[in-house]
């Protein structure tokens, strides 16, 4: 009625493994020279998909050393008397704090 096994080009999904086996029921139901590019490109994996899990996991690698930094800050930036010493050492060090945190 529709031909929609004409107008197929692509699957776009996930890396759940249900997916695969989903679309390799797909492809054994499918004719694939009804297929736009003959089923080549049956099975696309979602980029953003694969970019959220990289992120992720990168994220967890490096999350304890911005955790620290941010407790650092905290802590030099929690009393006025902090900051001073903070950047009395700096000067001393010929480093420059003339931005503040955040700014």
């Amino acid at each position: 009625m529709f031909n929609i096994t004409d107008k197929i080009s692509s699957v776009v999904v996930n890396n759940c493994t249900t997916n695969d086996a989903i679309v390799d029921i797909l492809q054994e139901r499918l004719d694939s020279r009804s297929l736009l590019l003959h089923c080549d490109f049956l099975h696309v994996r979602c980029t953003a998909h694969i970019l959220n899990l990289v992120v992720h996991d990168d994220l967890e690698v490096i999350g304890l050393g911005i955790e620290m930094i941010c407790n650092c800050v905290l802590f030099w930036t929690s009393t006025p008397k902090r900051v001073e010493k903070f950047e009395d050492k700096a000067r001393g060090l010929k480093i420059d704090c003339s931005r503040k945190v955040g700014a």
